[in-house]
C-alpha cells in the first residue's frame, strides 16, 4: 500500500488540493443573498454622462487641401535635386544631390510660383544628400 501511495504521490496530492478547494467554495462560495446584494449594488450606480463638449478649438483639423495642397504633385524631381514631401504643412523637403543649392532652390521658386493661390507661402527645407 505504501508503495503504492508513493508511486501514486502527486495524485494523492492533486486529490487532496481538489478537495480541499471544494470544501471552501461550499463553505465561503457565493449564494443567493450575495448574489441580490451585488445586483442592487450595480442598480444603485449612477451612469456618467459627459458634462464637457468639445470645442473646435480642442479637436484640431487637418485640411489636405489647404495644408499640404501640392501633395498629389509630389515628388518634383529637377536635374540634382527631388521635392518629395512635406515635412509640416506648408513646408517642403528638397533633398539636392548632384545640383547646386542656389540653381535647385531657384527651380522650386519657379515651380511654386506656377501656381498662382500658393505664391510665397511654401517653404522649403534643403537637405543635401551624396548619394546621386
Amino acid at each position: 500500500m505504501m508503495e503504492k501511495l508513493k508511486k501514486y504521490q502527486v495524485f494523492v496530492y492533486l486529490i487532496l488540493i481538489i478537495l480541499i478547494m471544494g470544501t471552501v467554495k461550499i463553505k465561503y462560495g457565493e449564494n443567493e443573498e450575495s448574489r441580490k446584494s451585488k445586483v442592487e449594488s450595480l442598480k444603485a450606480i449612477p451612469t456618467m454622462v459627459p458634462t464637457a463638449v468639445p470645442t473646435a478649438e480642442a479637436t484640431p483639423t487637418i485640411n489636405p487641401n489647404d495644408d499640404y495642397p501640392l501633395w498629389r504633385l509630389l515628388p518634383y524631381k529637377g536635374e540634382g535635386f527631388t521635392v518629395d514631401k512635406y515635412i509640416a504643412p506648408m513646408t517642403l523637403e528638397m533633398t539636392i544631390t548632384t545640383a547646386t543649392e542656389s540653381a535647385a532652390t531657384k527651380e522650386v521658386t519657379v515651380w511654386l510660383n506656377s501656381f498662382k493661390e500658393l505664391k510665397e507661402r511654401h517653404k522649403v527645407v534643403i537637405v543635401k544628400n551624396s548619394k546621386p
